[in-house]
């Protein structure tokens, strides 16, 4: 038990360096913006990242009121992140691959980009308990359609 804050403080640094690479890495991608257009599977990674980033604490401070008041006043944000992701995995796939937009796989791409903006917006744990629900069913459909392209 005696190590553990040894050993705390040294995943606490190395997480703190991979964070300073992440944004270094953004401050880059700004700088270059002129010579090299950025790479829209590094927005995709960027938008993902942010997403499970906002989800929950990382800090105790955030725990002390519990994981249902931190959602509610930050991890609701991810959401905003997650149907950002959404929206430029569709836009790509019918840029870049020439996905077609009346597929059934861009059609179920629809509701899973509109209910995480639906679940933002409810104010009542009720509602977006409820978009969770219908939101999981969704994600297993989706999932066997990619398997089966």
């Amino acid at each position: 038990m005696a190590n553990f804050p040894i050993i705390a403080t040294v995943l606490s640094m190395v997480l703190g360096l991979s964070v300073t690479r992440l944004l270094l890495g953004l401050v880059t991608v700004f700088r270059i913006r002129r010579v090299s257009p950025p790479d829209w599977v590094s927005l995709l990674t960027m938008m993902l990242f942010l997403s499970a980033a906002l989800l929950l604490p990382s800090r105790s401070e955030d725990e002390q009121l519990g994981l249902r008041q931190y959602y509610e006043t930050n991890g609701r944000y991810a959401l905003l992140c997650l149907s950002s992701y959404l929206i430029l995995g569709f836009v790509a796939n019918a840029a870049f691959y020439d996905a077609p937009l009346m597929s059934l796989a861009s059609l179920v791409d629809l509701p899973m980009i509109a209910l995480p903006l639906v679940a933002f917006f409810a104010k009542r744990r009720p509602h977006y308990a409820g978009v969770a629900l219908l939101y999981v069913p969704l994600v297993v459909v989706d999932t066997c359609i990619a398997l089966a392209a």
